[in-house]
């Protein structure tokens, strides 16, 4: 077994890089579908910082939902695994994402705190990469970020500093595909069957037992059998893997 601290994880691309886009599919609970679509696209300087300006198209009819073509959101920029995002009408940075974390942390994303519970390196295409998976530190629900691609599920790319948590966007949102100058360099489902574990770390999860306390839901419901998520002990939620 490999440590994952003996292992420096190499990704399979930046995450901010020229040329990149990443596609989401969309749908409501009506069934309706659609795409969308970032992509980075020339560089600018913001106070110093070199950034990549970030484009927003998406493919949803209007009404219900708003159309954007090529709608500019702001400019990322990569600082050693920390992705920040600059609104197009500010020049503060903002945390999107952070790959440097360790499992047991709270990060502050945007306005919201995740909970980093397991990091993991994963071999994909004969590269290492960290696969990070966290849960709301306010709610239930479970995801994963990619380091070099981003969140896979749940929630789009920006899903954060939009205003939204990743347990509700008003639609259900999944990663098909990142691509860079129209190459296909991720494809989720194909992460799904082939990706192989290297390592990970945990963080310690605390022991759940009636005798420390009744254990309830996030619906507030007692629980006697417990299976994988979050649960609320002695007023305190507690993750179960």
């Amino acid at each position: 077994m490999i440590s994952y601290s003996s292992v420096r994880a190499q990704t399979i691309l930046p995450f901010v890089q020229d040329g990149k886009k990443w596609i989401y599919e969309a749908r409501n609970y009506k069934d309706l579908v659609w795409e969308e679509i970032f992509s980075l696209e020339g560089d600018t300087v913001i106070d110093s910082r070199k950034c990549m300006k970030l484009y927003f198209t998406n493919t949803c009819p209007s009404p219900p939902y708003i159309s954007y073509n090529h709608f500019y959101k702001g400019a990322l920029v990569d600082e050693g695994g920390k992705v920040y995002i600059i609104a197009p009408d500010n020049s503060t940075p903002v945390l999107l994402y952070d790959f440097s974390c360790e499992p047991g942390t709270v990060v502050k994303v945007g306005e919201f705190d995740v909970r980093i519970v397991d990091k993991k390196l994963v071999k994909y295409h004969g590269e290492l990469l960290k696969d990070v998976y966290y849960v709301p530190d306010d709610e239930g629900g479970d995801f994963d970020w990619i380091e070099g691609v981003g969140v896979l599920g749940g929630a789009n790319l920006t899903c954060f500093i939009d205003g939204f948590g990743p347990w509700f966007t008003g639609v259900i949102r999944r990663l098909k595909t990142c691509m860079v100058n129209g190459k296909v360099v991720f494809e989720l489902d194909e992460y799904c069957k082939s990706a192989q574990i290297v390592t990970g770390i945990k963080m310690p999860l605390a022991h759940m037992s009636e005798e420390n306390g009744i254990i309830y839901n996030l619906s507030g419901q007692r629980v006697g059998k417990l299976t994988k998520g979050i649960y609320i002990q002695n007023g305190k939620k507690v993750a179960v893997k």
